[in-house]
């Protein structure tokens, strides 16, 4: 009895190295990135246009661009009021690159947006690939980089926003680049580096003004890396300069030019908003008539709340509403939280506490200030300050407009998330004890099972074509046709 006793114990744990070893493998994460296109692309090709969050909106400026302007400055807006103010919106980048793309695509009709939702699956996958070669910058174990890169890329929503048209999957792929080239500066400090991570930042601006409080933490994490650099080893700047340039000539007189351009359309944007208006983000009114703002839904909306937010002066405490804010962040991440929502199973909902508990208390226990985890602590670090800053700015959206859960949604955490959950990996893994590592590779297979069959598209499209959950099958293409709702069709043709 004892010998069987120790076969199985040995074929256990010659099973579980095998695990570890697939898990390890580069192999994998191009699994795990081949997994998460047909996901994205299931979602992107079967689920109605307008469902996704704001998509109709996108689509809409999209075709403004398209057909009022070859370049990125409208001047004079006097259509399209449904979308608000076009002429000095600050998330231009997306729209205009988007309608460059669009243009050509003219023959195909409707049948475009299928094409442009599958440039945003390419664009969401890019991050995904980016977000590996940041935890292979930092020289984190393969197999804990391709558990965080996992859990992201089999969390629903994630899935869901990878296959609509949204600025939301270019600013996870900016912000996964500022990332990486924040990382390579931690390890080396020189021109090309910073010069890139400047570029990237200045990109992240022009495309969602959430990415200003993002940009200020890595520029901020940046300038202390090279003040410290500057100030430890007293370099001679222009001999460096010199040699870095005479090595990459070319590299740096397209990332100077590139630099330059994305300047220029800072200034012409967020200065030049801040300086006449007094905010990057200007309101409708204050450059339309009040008139022609009311057909934009979101002023309508907003001020009417503003104004009942007036009348009310009971408010949550800030610990209520921080523990609201977790919540709802979580649910919103997990579920599809769109212009209809799909809620999980519960039991897919306890295990996705269970494994952020599991996250929390590995911090506890790991978590420790020593030199080799240094960039890990840094970009975590930005990660979790920019997560405060959005309940922030969530608890004064709530306070202005009286309503909890207004702009609050998870995918506003996406360009920090993989970070999280890269950095949720490595600590989890630190957590067990040496003498019980092998049981990784079993812990993880669970995980990967319990996230893959319940928390991507494998399980809405068994609910929403078997499951007989009511209003599921309301997000799915009807034979696979073009949908637009009413206010789509009225942008799409100007009126």
């Amino acid at each position: 009895m004892l010998g069987y006793l120790q076969k199985i114990q040995s074929w256990l744990a010659n099973s579980f190295v095998i695990l570890d070893k697939l898990f390890s493998s580069k192999l994998f994460r191009r699994l795990i990135i081949g997994l998460f296109v047909l996901q994205a692309s299931y979602f992107a090709v079967t689920i109605k246009f307008g469902i996704p969050p704001d998509e109709g909106w996108h689509i809409g400026i999209i075709e403004y661009y398209k057909h009022h302007s070859l370049d990125p400055f409208i001047t004079d807006q006097t259509s399209g009021f449904v979308l608000g103010d076009i002429t000095r919106f600050s998330g231009y980048l997306y729209h205009y690159l988007m309608s460059l793309v669009a243009r050509p695509l003219g023959f195909m009709g409707d049948y475009a947006y299928f094409v442009l939702r599958l440039i945003n699956v390419v664009i969401a996958a890019a991050s995904v690939y980016v977000l590996g070669k940041v935890g292979d910058e930092i020289k984190l174990p393969t197999k804990l980089t391709n558990f965080g890169l996992f859990i992201l890329t089999n969390s629903m929503m994630f899935i869901f926003m990878a296959g609509a048209i949204t600025y939301d999957n270019i600013q996870v792929f900016v912000a996964s680049l500022c990332f990486l080239y924040l990382v390579r500066l931690l390890g080396k400090v020189n021109y090309l580096n910073t010069l890139s991570l400047v570029l990237w930042l200045l990109v992240g601006l022009m495309i969602k003004k959430s990415f200003f409080p993002l940009a200020f933490l890595i520029g901020f994490a940046a300038l202390v890396c090279v003040s410290m650099y500057i100030a430890k080893t007293k370099p001679n700047l222009k001999q460096m300069l010199a040699k870095e340039f005479a090595q990459s000539k070319k590299m740096f007189i397209v990332l100077g030019i590139l630099t330059l351009i994305f300047s220029g359309l800072f200034v012409e944007r967020h200065v030049v908003n801040y300086a006449i208006y007094r905010s990057v983000d200007v309101i409708c009114d204050r450059v339309h008539s009040k008139k022609n703002c009311t057909e934009y839904p979101i002023y309508k909306r907003n001020t009417a709340l503003a104004n009942e937010a007036e009348k009310t002066t009971t408010k949550i405490r800030k610990t209520v509403f921080a523990k609201a804010w977790l919540i709802e962040m979580r649910n919103s991440i997990y579920r599809v939280s769109a212009h209809k929502v799909m809620f999980l199973s519960s039991y897919f909902t306890a295990a996705v506490i269970i494994f952020y508990i599991g996250c929390g208390l590995a911090y506890i226990r790991a978590f420790d200030f020593v030199k080799k985890e240094s960039k890990l602590i840094i970009i975590t670090s930005v990660a979790v300050a920019y997560g405060l800053v959005l309940m922030w700015v969530n608890y004064n959206t709530y306070n202005k407009y009286g309503v909890f859960g207004l702009a609050l949604q998870g995918r506003y955490v996406f360009p920090v998330l993989g970070i999280l959950l890269i950095s949720s990996g490595y600590y989890l893994h630190k957590a067990i004890p040496e003498k019980l590592k092998l049981m990784w590779a079993p812990i993880a297979l669970v995980t990967y099972m319990v996230f893959m069959l319940f928390g991507g598209a494998l399980y809405f499209s068994a609910k929403a074509n078997f499951g007989g959950i009511d209003g599921w099958g309301q997000f799915l293409q009807p034979t696979y046709r073009m949908y637009f709702d009413t206010r789509i069709l009225e942008i799409k043709h100007g009126e």
